[in-house]
């Protein structure tokens, strides 16, 4: 199977599909993310200069303006975590990695990936029409993801976004998004919102995905993936002997155990985890009570030990191995980023495993993609 993603990220949609036909049957065709970059121009959110843009655009040699985009980038973030990381866990060489998704040359990749995946972010959504087909999303990277589709040609495209794509400017910006899809010449048999914790995962995330098929007799046999019964609640996911780094002291313990609008304690079900999850106590935390820690010598010289719910105890943050397990991945075999800040914004930013597992089996299904 072929698989080409963008805004790849830590490699969800690798992961599953590897999970599901194993890793000897997966070819990574090419993978695009940024990373973490500082932004010169605040007020046009783009790690590029206008200059440096048209410079890229105007080199016609393909492996030139991949080195050129890769040596620009590199001055704008102190390192790479995001492509680390997915190159430890994934078959792919320095040539398929891309840096920026506006300056891969598709039609170089035409005929020759399965399956292409990728979620864009929002920015300038509001801007866009619903009058000029691909033209009206000009200027945005949902513009990008979409002029791949149509240069690439993949047998099968799975998009993934926020659900607040549909309500953005009033509607009008998924009216111009779905009309573009229709225009590419493709099937879509599926644009629904779907949430992790109806696919085994004890998260509440809901994102919506797109999933268009190229052949019209294969895209008839799609069926959507099937909700199942959650069945482990998010304590199944903790870790045991966690480290004392990640307990709380006093401002932290009582920050978390009281301000329920930015933190919540030993939930069943987390909330949906964010690229600032644990920074500021933000995000889902556990509390221990004190016979879980009283041996602990280490963990009783940082954390403060006080009062919630009538117990008395300490409040960890969920370590980065249990965010990436709370999204899917299987920390057993998954190679995890060294630098805890940037392990929780990986996993943050990443889609739900169990998900794109789902999903793209159901486009497997259907034979399209074989």
């Amino acid at each position: 199977m072929r698989l080409a993603t963008v805004f790849s990220g830590i490699g969800a949609p690798e992961y599953a599909l590897e999970r599901l036909l194993g890793k000897d049957n997966v070819q990574i065709v090419f993978a695009c993310d940024c990373g973490e970059c500082k932004l010169r121009d605040k007020k046009s959110k783009d790690p590029l200069l206008p200059e440096e843009v048209e410079y890229l655009e105007s080199i016609k040699d393909d492996a030139f303006r991949q080195q050129e985009t890769k040596r620009i980038y590199s001055s704008l973030r102190k390192r790479h975590w995001v492509r680390e990381t997915y190159q430890n866990n994934y078959r792919i060489t320095e040539d398929k990695w891309h840096d920026d998704i506006r300056f891969i040359n598709g039609k170089a990749y035409r005929g020759q990936v399965d399956l292409f995946i990728g979620g864009s972010p929002c920015q300038s959504f509001s801007n866009m029409g619903h009058q000029g087909g691909l033209e009206d999303a000009r200027g945005t990277l949902f513009y990008s993801f979409a002029k791949l589709v149509r240069d690439i040609q993949p047998k099968a495209f799975i998009f993934e976004n926020v659900p607040g794509m549909l309500t953005n400017n009033k509607g009008e910006t998924w009216k111009t998004i779905l009309s573009i899809f229709e225009s590419l010449d493709y099937k879509i048999v599926f644009k629904e919102i779907l949430n992790s914790m109806d696919f085994g995962i004890p998260q509440n995330r809901r994102r919506l995905f797109v999933v268009g098929i190229k052949d019209e007799q294969k895209a008839a046999l799609f069926v959507a993936p099937q909700k199942i019964k959650l069945k482990r609640y998010a304590a199944a996911f903790r870790d045991s002997n966690v480290p004392a780094k990640y307990y709380l002291g006093l401002l932290g313990f009582n920050f978390t155990t009281t301000n329920t609008a930015r933190a919540r304690i030993n939930m069943d079900i987390i909330r949906t985890e964010k690229k600032n999850q644990q920074f500021n106590w933000n995000g889902d935390f556990i509390f221990e009570p004190i016979a879980a820690v009283q041996n602990r010598p280490d963990v009783l010289a940082r954390a403060y030990v006080g009062q919630y719910n009538g117990q008395t105890g300490a409040v960890r943050k969920m370590t980065p191995a249990e965010c990436h397990k709370l999204m899917g991945f299987d920390v057993r075999d998954f190679i995890v980023c060294e630098n805890d800040t940037e392990a929780y914004k990986q996993s943050g930013n990443s889609i739900v495993v169990n998900v794109m597992e789902a999903l793209i089996k159901s486009v497997i299904d259907t034979g399209a993609i074989q």
